[in-house]
């Protein structure tokens, strides 16, 4: 079991800018026996000060501090340190439950990257493969 968040602006999709950019985080637990819905997160980070600034890193880190990996779109220069805690997972893959489906799908891979330090960036393209980059 897992636990996800996904960026979002409309609930339904992926913002199609970096993760930390969303409006709100809706968080869901994953197993092989299926997909709960938790909860919706408001993005209380504040706007960086530079590109990078670990001060948003370090508030989306407190929001999302019971999560295992993070979804979105794209991801900015923080995902260097988000991988210390989360396992970053970038998909092309707009629809916020084709996500879960996917990882539903393949659980055991998420669970094996899970516990990699650091963690891998995960990317999920269309087609069957994941590509894990070091």
């Amino acid at each position: 079991m897992m636990r996800i968040a996904f960026s979002t602006d409309d609930g339904k999709n992926l913002i199609k800018d970096h993760f930390g950019e969303g409006k709100k985080f809706l968080v869901f637990e994953v197993s092989e026996h299926g997909v709960k819905f938790l909860e919706e997160r408001a993005n209380l980070s504040e706007e960086e000060k530079f590109h990078g600034d670990p001060s948003k890193a370090k508030k989306i880190s407190e929001i999302l501090k019971d999560v295992d990996v993070l979804v979105g779109f794209a991801m900015g220069p923080n995902i260097k340190r988000m991988r210390q805690k989360f396992l970053p997972v970038i998909s092309r893959y707009e629809s916020i439950e084709e996500n879960l489906q996917i990882i539903k799908e393949r659980i055991d891979e998420f669970e094996k990257f899970l516990v990699e330090s650091p963690k891998p960036i995960v990317i999920i393209n269309k087609g069957p493969k994941l590509v894990k980059v070091e």
